[in-house]
């Protein structure tokens, strides 16, 4: 009797996404959201962006979406 073994090549090492990566990631829903005009939405990714990166909200896409975001909070808040 013999023994036969099967090789196989060894599953891919993926390292889980950096704080950094994990903010892209949430700046872009963000942008779809501001986009599509769900500010309560934009606002929670932009959010999370920054607990992540904080440096990130230097950026002039974020700086816009704030900007954004502030004005159309501020006409809510006057509507009546």
């Amino acid at each position: 009797f013999g023994v036969w073994f099967l090789a196989t090549s060894p599953e891919p090492v993926t390292s889980p996404p950096t704080p950094k990566q994990e903010a892209e990631g949430e700046r872009e829903w963000a942008e779809e959201s501001c986009g599509e005009k769900d500010w309560t939405t934009c606002k929670h990714h932009l959010d999370e962006a920054a607990t992540l990166d904080p440096d990130g909200e230097s950026e002039p896409r974020v700086l816009r979406m704030r900007q954004e975001l502030a004005l159309a909070m501020a006409r809510e808040a006057g509507a009546p």
